[in-house]
């Protein structure tokens, strides 16, 4: 089935996104057309204004033929006449003036507000002048030219009133009218092209346009500024209209191509989903896997369906065999189990341990009411509340009991199932829980734990009282100052763990921390916690521990630590010995053997031969020295290295080993002195010579060896306070590095794993020197040189 559902949220997804793309295109395209209609409406508009324009210095229409009336002649001359009925002057007004301009009624006025004359060539009457009687003088005295429109009977009329200047100094005033009828909407048309334009009152609505129309009003006000009409200019441009099917055809094409790619994917579902699944479905309703068998193979998710299909009918097995277990482990609880209705209190079932402690069989003890056997049970109780009461057995006999029942439902319907078990049984297991708490406390007290339990709320502490000073503070809270009791550098570590409890995420703790014991100074303690009831909120109420000091067991694992530490460090050392010792054995043996080789040679004179011979000498000596350390090495390992105290001079000891090294070649590059502090006769030390000149002409070896240049200074002194001997080997050369003062004692260490030797010389100088009752010591500075001293008891 998730196969099914992802379809589903991949059809639904699809959609959304066929929704969406399509939704975003229609704005993206609306806000364009929008915008390009918007531009030309605001050209529009600038033309729509100049043509209604009244402005004298304007060129629009009224304006024109206004100016050609007033300064007409025939009009000075008209208004200079006693009485306007010079039939000329008429036939002047109605060809030149009102029939030519479109003007439909003509008022002319002296001053003072006299009607001189009134002339109309449509059904416009003389009392259509709309301003008003009273205000008619108040217009004339102020000269001011006046446009404004009137509605008579859903008619509109036009009206433009100027002042007149007579040729005889007398002014005049002339107010003009004319129908907004088709005469001027064709004008506009013609003025403003692909347009619509009609004049409607200002009560009437306009009706709806397309939206590839361009709409534009006016409003055109009377006398009073009320709006007596609307102009309504609509414009109808090829272009917008081109545009607009444009983008409707570019929409449905997109749709049609992401409904195909739905339709597609629809298909696939119903071949590949629908089918299959319903072929399933109908195998699963005839409970039969026969016709899924060719199902069960496979990978696919159909496959898993099939497969899940067998796994039902499987399951459904198992159930049965569940209900069989679970009628088997209700017999054979050791508990008594009576099943009633939650109505009557009637007994439906009950198992054996019920029935031998009521001492009937099951068959007379269902279909009575509990209450014969428990007074108390569902009906005084809550459910899930455990609580003492009497069961009566068949034989008048009370048992005590402790009794819980719980609501539950069974085939549908509600029925109480109580629980009880025999509390002289429950006695005895009590009398045990005490005993194996005794026995729990005595392995405790054994194992050097402590328990613990603290009370949050009440900050009450239980505890050992050896182990009290952790609750010790200058806090009121124990619980705070068992915190600030811990070692600052783990206390940050036991916060963040006491957090996690906090906020109800474990109930478990497991921490190990360092306090300051007021006798033993710094200690390891480890403690165990288990948060035993929490608030409503979650917060911790109680908790239980145990508390163990840890101090000894750390101190062995971080001694066994060194300890790896160290045998891992010379496990490396020992193999980069071996690798070094074989290179170091392979040189001069390949020295000696060709050497001796070019002895056989017959053309070689006597110089050539004595010179082969020293160089076979040398390294023969090499060799052997690098065998005695290991050999002097191995005996010391295995304890048989031999020490024969005896009385000797440490003056020959000394000179012995000096005069060694005075006939080594370096001597005459550095300046090797000694220096004996007793003199002969009151010299004598009890020691073994012959491991004593060992122990010295190893430390003498490594000065020769790290010494460049400078001086080497072999001595000794006494110290008559301590009664010891101190023997130094003093030199003047490349020092040994602090980051490794620590590592020169130790096996196949070498300074300069490059340099020659086995890196075994201090190692068996300390053993030697140890075993001679003595030990070594020494001081170095980096680049400056190294004094070596081995202190020895003076016998």
């Amino acid at each position: 089935m998730k196969l099914l559902q992802r379809f589903i949220w991949l059809i639904v997804g699809i959609l959304l996104l066929v929704f969406v793309t399509i939704t975003i295109y229609q704005v993206r395209t609306e806000n364009e057309f929008n915008t390009i209609k918007q531009s030309i409406k605001q050209e529009y508009d600038v033309q729509v204004d100049k043509m209604l324009a009244v402005d004298p210095h304007s060129v629009g229409e009224f304006s024109s033929y206004m100016s050609e009336i007033i300064n007409a002649p025939a009009t000075k001359t008209f208004l200079s006449l006693p009485e306007a009925n010079t039939s000329i002057l008429q036939d002047y007004l109605f060809n030149e003036i009102l029939t030519y301009h479109n003007v439909d009624a003509i008022w002319f006025y002296k001053q003072g507000g006299e009607l001189f004359h009134f002339k109309t060539v449509n059904d416009i009457g003389q009392t259509q002048q709309p301003i008003p009687e009273d205000k008619i003088n108040e217009v004339i005295t102020s000269g001011e030219m006046f446009s404004f429109y009137a509605n008579y009977n859903n008619t509109i009329n036009y009206y433009h009133s100027s002042k007149i200047e007579n040729i005889d100094g007398e002014d005049a005033y002339i107010i003009m009218t004319s129908k907004m009828d088709g005469r001027w909407t064709d004008k506009y048309m013609a003025a403003i092209n692909n347009s619509v334009i009609n004049i409607v009152p200002s009560k009437q609505e306009l009706e709806e346009i397309e939206s590839k129309t361009i709409r534009i009003t006016r409003d055109l006000n009377a006398y009073d500024g009320t709006t007596a009409a609307i102009l309504n200019v609509e414009l109808h441009l090829p272009f917008l209209e081109l545009w607009e099917n444009t983008n409707n055809n570019d929409k449905w094409i997109l749709t049609a191509s992401l409904s195909f790619f739905v339709i597609l994917i629809l298909f696939f579902l119903v071949y590949w989903i629908i089918i299959p699944l319903r072929k399933i479905s109908v195998s699963l309703k005839q409970e039969k896997t026969d016709d899924i068998q060719h199902l069960l193979k496979g990978k696919t998710e159909m496959n898993e369906i099939a497969r899940m299909i067998a796994d039902y009918h499987h399951k459904q097995d198992e159930l049965e065999a569940s209900e069989s277990i679970k009628r088997h482990i209700f017999e054979q609880a050791q508990v008594g189990i009576i099943i009633t209705d939650n109505n009557s209190g009637i007994i439906n079932t009950t198992n054996p341990y019920a029935c031998n402690l009521i001492n009937a069989p099951e068959e007379a003890i269902i279909g009575n009411v509990i209450d014969n056997f428990i007074k108390s049970s569902a009906t005084t109780h809550k459910s899930g509340e455990s609580y003492e009461e009497i069961l009566l057995n068949t034989n008048n006999e009370s048992i005590p009991i402790l009794c819980t029942h719980t609501k539950m439902m069974m085939n549908g319907q509600p029925v109480n199932m109580n629980t009880f078990v025999d509390l002289s049984e429950i006695k005895t297991l009590r009398d045990k829980l005490q005993d194996e708490k005794k026995k729990l406390s005595l392995a405790l007290e054994n194992s050097g734990m402590v328990f613990c339990e603290y009370n949050f709320k009440t900050d009450d502490i239980i505890i050992d009282k050896k182990w009290e000073f952790i609750t010790e503070g200058p806090s009121q809270n124990k619980g705070h100052n068992i915190i600030d009791n811990v070692l600052e550098s783990d206390r940050k570590n036991i916060i963040k763990k006491f957090e996690i409890i906090d906020y109800g995420k474990k109930d478990t703790l497991d921490v190990e921390f360092r306090v300051k014991h007021p006798t033993r100074g710094i200690i390891w303690l480890s403690i165990s916690i288990l948060i035993t009831k929490r608030t409503n909120d979650g917060k911790p109420l109680h908790m239980i521990g145990l508390l163990e000091d840890i101090t000894e067991r750390v101190n062995v694992q971080q001694e066994l630590i060194k300890a790896k530490e160290k045998a891992e460090e010379s496990d490396r050392m020992k193999s980069s010995y071996l690798g070094n010792m074989s290179h170091k054995i392979r040189t001069p043996l390949n020295t000696i053997v060709g050497f001796a080789n070019l002895l056989t040679e017959e053309e070689l004179d006597t110089d050539q031969k004595n010179n082969f011979i020293n160089i076979i000498r040398n390294d023969t000596e090499q060799v052997l020295h690098l065998i005695d350390d290991m050999i002097n090495l191995a005996k010391i390992d295995a304890n048989q290295l031999e020490v024969d105290h005896k009385q000797h001079h440490i003056n020959k000891i000394i000179n012995n080993v000096a005069d060694y090294f005075r006939a080594n070649e370096k001597t005459t590059q550095l300046k090797f002195s000694v220096n004996t502090m007793l003199p002969d006769g009151k010299d004598i030390i009890t020691t073994d010579a012959s491991q004593l000149e060992e122990a010295i002409n190893n430390l003498l070896s490594n000065a020769f060896k790290f010494t460049k240049e400078g001086e080497i200074e072999l001595g000794y002194f006494e110290n008559p306070a301590d009664k010891k001997l101190i023997i130094y080997v003093r030199d003047t050369g490349v020092g040994i590095p602090d980051n490794q003062k620590d590592k020169i004692f130790n096996r196949f260490y070498q300074v300069d794993p490059m340099s020659e030797g086995t890196g075994l010389g201090l190692t068996i100088t300390e053993s030697i020197v140890k075993m001679l009752g003595g030990k070594i010591t020494f001081e170095s500075e980096e680049n400056k040189g190294t004094k070596f001293f081995i202190e020895l008891d003076m016998k």
